[in-house]
This record gives structure tokens, C-alpha cells and sequence, in this order.
């Protein structure tokens, strides 16, 4: 799944180090979930869950553009 970033959120990333050029992997607990999952941030601001559908939403992400996939 892709997500974007609350503001909030893209200031906690933008304070933390990057993990490769441009992007952040965490760990969170989506919605009312009790464990958690793996995601990777591109720029602060494009998320998107790191699981068996990663490459295939990474490659729609980069294919479509990220402030196209933004403004979905």
C-alpha cells in the first residue's frame, strides 16, 4: 500500500538519518494493528509498506512519479 506522510510526520523523518540516499525503512503499527510492520519513506513524504507487494507499488511510485502519487 502507498501512503503519504502527515507534515508532522515528514518532520520527524526529516530530523532522523537516512538509511540510503533519499529514503528512511521504520517499523509502526498501522491503525488498530497490536504488531508491527515495516515501511520504507521516499523524501520525507511517499511511504509505502514494505511487504510482497513493495515492488510492484515501488515501481508505480517511480513509473507514475512521486507528486503524481502525492496528489492521488
Amino acid at each position: 500500500m502507498i501512503y503519504k506522510a502527515y507534515s508532522s510526520d515528514t518532520e520527524k523523518f526529516l530530523s532522523v538519518p537516512e538509511t540510503g540516499m533519499g529514503y528512511q525503512i521504520f517499523e509502526a503499527k498501522k491503525f488498530d494493528s497490536s504488531y508491527k510492520d515495516k515501511f520504507v519513506v521516499y523524501n520525507a513524504q511517499l511511504i509505502i509498506e514494505l511487504d510482497d507487494k513493495f515492488l510492484e507499488f515501488k515501481r508505480q511510485a517511480f513509473t507514475k512519479g512521486f507528486l503524481n502519487i502525492l496528489n492521488e
